[in-house]
């Protein structure tokens, strides 16, 4: 839902007017209500970049500028304050420090760069993890306590 509400740059700058179809007139654009961002683009964690998996992907990434200006630096911020944040959880569950642990999943569930933390954790679980968080600080760690059912637990409840 984070894409769903697009900043007034994206929306004006880029997106504009532009509804793109395919041959079969079906949208081309991704729309986060309906359809699985992630089916349809990849976060290269360590450059903070998109990749289009499909059509769909391609024409969404270049038609609101998700690589644009600052937006990859922006996403590789982001990344950082999660990995402390993701070590402060670890802290406060390791020990048993309730408050901590509920402020650190309240961070990572509700900060304003959502779709980095999405992707952090559909990665981690995926065959190919250790190439997805290469060139990351730390990268074996994080992707251990990204495996965690805990951290996993605490964030859908």
């Amino acid at each position: 839902m984070n894409y769903l509400l697009a900043c007034s740059a994206c929306n004006s700058r880029f997106k504009r007017q532009l509804h793109a179809v395919d041959a079969l007139g079906a949208p081309l654009l991704i729309d986060p209500t309906v359809d699985d961002p992630f089916r349809h683009i990849h976060l290269v964690l360590n450059t903070g970049e998109y990749l289009g998996i499909t059509d769909r992907g391609d024409c969404t990434i270049a038609t609101v500028g998700l690589n644009e200006d600052k937006r990859p630096e922006a996403r590789r911020q982001a990344l950082s304050v999660m990995v402390l944040v993701i070590e402060k959880w670890w802290s406060a569950t390791s020990s048993g420090n309730r408050a901590g642990v509920a402020t650190a999943v309240s961070v990572l569930r509700d900060q304003p760069f959502a779709g980095v933390f999405q992707a952090m954790l559909r990665q981690a679980v995926r065959e190919e993890a250790d190439l997805f968080f290469e060139g990351i600080e730390d990268g074996v760690r994080l992707l251990e306590l990204l495996r965690r059912p805990e951290l996993r637990a605490g964030l859908s409840a």
